[in-house]
């Protein structure tokens, strides 16, 4: 099977994480804005990343939990973090869509709503989620969701991007992952922990942090 670059890992890369270099793909904001999201946005930065839809948020609140989240960003030690909302539905949530929804949200500074093609966000969503087989190659080998889906049960990893929020420090190359579902408050712990706590510590990939409380 021919691997795609952007799922292929170099411990020479420029970023990683797990193992996994982060895609510098092509975005735009909901103000037009195009950027890269790797160079542009997430590198060097305190960062949260949350992956939905206009029909996603609908049945799975994802951007109301992420609206109250940043507001206790902002009274904190993290108010420089930056969340980063990105359709999986581009086709659906097009430009005009996403950012009227964008505007409803609060979206402003610190919150971006970004668009994507729909194999960009695909490579970018399996370099942040664990998205791959279970095989001797599976470290180095991301496969897309329809090459999962047709594995066997115990052979397939499927992801958990839809549930998880992916937070991290990427400069110091720390990342951990919160339930969309937890409380707005300790989701924000996680950021401010990264501030607090991890200040005076020396660079080097690991997880860890506070635990979430999950509320309805």
């Amino acid at each position: 099977m021919d691997i795609d670059p952007r799922f292929a890992w170099s411990p020479e890369g420029a970023s990683r994480l797990n193992r996994r270099a982060i895609p510098d793909i092509p975005v735009t904001d909901q103000d037009g804005r195009r950027l890269n999201f790797y160079t542009d946005l997430a590198r060097g930065r305190l960062l949260m990343i949350a992956f939905t839809s206009i029909g996603h948020d609908a049945h799975y609140p994802c951007t109301p939990r992420l609206a109250q989240v940043r507001a206790h960003l902002d009274r904190g030690p993290a108010a420089m973090a930056e969340l980063y909302t990105i359709t999986l539905d581009p086709v659906k949530d097009d430009a005009a869509a996403w950012s009227a929804y964008a505007r409803a949200a609060g979206a402003g500074r610190g919150w971006r709503f970004l668009r994507a093609s729909a194999d960009d966000v695909e490579a970018l969503r399996g370099a942040l989620f664990v998205h791959r087989a279970r095989d001797e190659n599976a470290a180095r080998v991301m496969r897309r969701r329809d090459a999962i889906l047709g594995l066997r049960p115990e052979r397939a990893v499927m992801d958990c991007s839809l549930g998880l929020l992916r937070y991290g420090d990427e400069g110091r190359d720390i990342w951990g992952g919160a339930p969309v579902r937890a409380d707005a408050r300790a989701i924000a712990d996680r950021l401010e922990w990264l501030v607090s706590a991890c200040a005076s510590r020396p660079a080097g990939r690991r997880r860890a942090g506070p635990a979430a409380q999950i509320v309805a």
